[in-house]
């Protein structure tokens, strides 16, 4: 660690800890001194030596190489990238209120006014990365942030790929990636699947969540999950029926959608009419996309 304390970075604490990495919390110091609020920032390491194998090789310079590329407000911001012997260090924005599930878990189901904005920062940072060819593959509740602002940004790019070759043609996904509960019925099928509609769908569970405080489908087992999916067998919660409009809910039933061919897409939801009913958000411009909002109002009533 004495390169990174050579360079001003100090790890201070653990955050969480996954298959193949680990979160710190990080001060930057400069001359010895903080250098004020955006001193602080996370810290993903990830022990190459120690990891498995096909992730090391294969989703790692994926990851390195995405993270690199990314330059937008509602993706995490990537400060630097450092490679110290053979630990690989990703210097990035710090969410002072954690993840998703964490802030839902403390706080209860999200009024529909802010789940509609964070479904649209959610859909702005899809569509961003639909324009870079980059899909996530890995999006669930534990993978978007919220900051001190209350904005929603969407982290850990582990499973991302691009999904075109070098040629310019689109590329099919054969790798399961990701949890069942977020997954697709193509993805559970075991067929090849086009990612970025496998986004979606996950987004679309994120915001059953946000809004019913639980998963649209119940079963465990990937081969009843896929039923359960295919045959749309799920229903709102009797208050998130009763408060939910008829517009957010159509907006989930499309996200949902089995048939990739019917299933929402990020510029549908944009433009929905769903997404129209507020006119603070179509005043605001995509990249300036941020509405500072008060913690204690998204705490349940």
């Amino acid at each position: 660690m004495e390169k990174l304390r050579s360079k001003g970075y100090r790890l201070l604490r653990k955050l969480s800890e996954g298959v193949s990495a680990k979160i710190y919390l990080c001060e930057l110091r400069r001359q010895g001194s903080a250098v004020g609020s955006e001193s602080m920032m996370a810290c993903k390491v990830i022990d190459k030596k120690h990891g498995e194998p096909k992730f090391v090789a294969k989703f790692l310079p994926r990851e390195i190489a995405i993270l690199s590329e990314l330059n937008n407000p509602h993706c995490v911001q990537v400060y630097s990238i450092m490679e110290i012997r053979n630990k690989c260090f990703v210097f990035m924005r710090y969410a002072e209120n954690g993840d998703l599930l964490d802030f839902l878990s403390a706080n209860g189901a999200t009024e529909e006014s802010h789940a509609r904005m964070w479904i649209r920062q959610m859909m702005l940072a899809l569509r961003y990365l639909n324009s870079i060819h980059v899909a996530h593959r890995d999006i669930k509740c534990e993978n978007i942030l919220i900051t001190t602002n209350m904005n929603a940004k969407l982290a850990d790019f582990g499973f991302a790929r691009y999904w075109l070759d070098d040629k310019g043609r689109e590329q099919m996904s054969e790798t399961y990636c990701g949890s069942i509960s977020y997954a697709a019925p193509e993805i559970l099928a075991g067929q090849p699947y086009v990612p970025k509609f496998c986004d979606m769908w996950s987004m679309g569970v994120v915001f059953y969540i946000m809004t019913n405080m639980t998963k649209p489908f119940t079963k465990s087992k990937a081969g009843a999950l896929l039923k359960q999916q295919l045959a749309k067998d799920y229903r709102f919660k009797p208050q998130a029926e009763k408060d939910l409009s008829s517009a957010a809910k159509t907006i989930i039933r499309r996200m949902l959608e089995p048939d990739t061919n019917q299933r929402a897409t990020a510029d549908y939801v944009l433009n929905s009419r769903w997404m129209q009913e507020d006119q603070l958000l179509l005043k605001l411009v995509p990249e300036d996309d941020f509405v500072e909002i008060k913690q204690s109002s998204l705490a349940p009533k």
